[in-house]
């Protein structure tokens, strides 16, 4: 990421970096609620675990 940033300051280019902390968003969500959607939408194994 951060060659492709460099490579379009070297160009000229506008770059726009966004960064977003999710953590209290998941904290107010029940995680059975969200770990039987996510198993719903096809997430298995070690990533559902």
């Amino acid at each position: 990421m951060t060659n492709k940033i460099s490579a379009s300051l070297d160009r000229g280019e506008s770059c726009l970096e966004v960064f977003l902390d999710l953590k209290k968003a998941f904290d107010t969500v029940d995680s059975g609620i969200l770990l039987g959607k996510l198993e719903r939408n096809g997430v298995r194994g070690n990533t559902l675990n």
